[in-house]
């Protein structure tokens, strides 16, 4: 389903060095329906894999657009590149559409 509303969840990946410092990631907020997928996600340890999954998943369906710094330089990113970018970025990225850190 397509989303009506867009609602711009800026998360800058300067933390991760001088080199970053012009990277980012847009997502769209998470919504209501969003939340109640997270809230289905298990917290078991024995069924972490999943649940990374399934996290990496929502991140990528609400991914709008963003720049990351590759061997020549700031790249554009696409949703598929969530999944080879630093497990911080992740858990920054689920913070911030949580709600939990600055969106700046």
């Amino acid at each position: 389903m397509s989303q009506k509303f867009i609602v711009r969840k800026h998360v800058s990946l300067d933390f991760l060095g001088e080199d970053w410092k012009e990277a980012f990631i847009d997502y769209n907020a998470f919504d209501s329906n969003d939340l109640l997928q997270i809230s289905e996600i298990s917290t078991d340890e024995s069924d972490k894999t999943s649940s990374f999954r399934r996290m990496l998943e929502l991140l990528k369906a609400n991914f709008l657009d963003g720049k990351g710094v590759g061997v020549d330089g700031l790249v554009d990113l696409t949703q598929d590149d969530l999944s080879q970018l630093p497990i911080e970025i992740v858990n920054r990225s689920i913070e911030a559409l949580n709600g939990s850190v600055s969106p700046n």
